[in-house]
């Protein structure tokens, strides 16, 4: 009996074509914003994801000069218009004749990276607590004249 694991992708990726228009949207990118697939395909990003020009110009510039950007923090609307903090790179699609094509887009949610990091934090301080009162009771039942 085979068992069928669903592997999540932990990173948004979104395709970007030369006309701004949104051609790939994966399941990490619909989890992280809410949106679905058919919502966005094709429809131009500054309208939908990206709306403040300061964060919209990394892709515009990739676009349009070829730049790449490695962890730049952006903030992408959400469906419900909240806006969320991700970490972003960007890189431009090149064909030999043609330029640019189009840019990737890799982020992650910053606020869930926080969020994971404070759960182990929380989890390594019981697990330290838990330790030092094994080892407080284990000392104290030995009885050690030296302690």
């Amino acid at each position: 009996m085979k068992i069928k694991k669903e592997i999540l992708a932990p990173d948004g990726i979104v395709a970007i074509n030369r006309d701004k228009e949104i051609i790939v949207f994966n399941d990490a990118a619909s989890r992280m914003l809410s949106f679905k697939e058919p919502e966005v395909l094709s429809k131009d990003f500054r309208n939908v994801l990206i709306t403040s020009e300061e964060d919209q110009s990394y892709i515009l510039s990739a676009l349009e000069k070829g730049e790449s950007y490695s962890n730049i923090s952006l903030a992408i609307n959400r469906s419900d218009e909240k806006k969320i903090n991700v970490l972003t790179s960007i890189t431009p699609i090149t064909q030999p004749d043609q330029g640019v094509i189009g840019v990737i887009v890799v982020f992650r949610d910053i606020e869930e990276v926080i969020s994971l990091y404070d759960e182990l934090q929380e989890k390594n301080k019981k697990i330290i607590e838990q330790k030092n009162r094994q080892f407080s009771a284990a000392v104290s039942k030995a009885h050690l004249p030296w302690i």
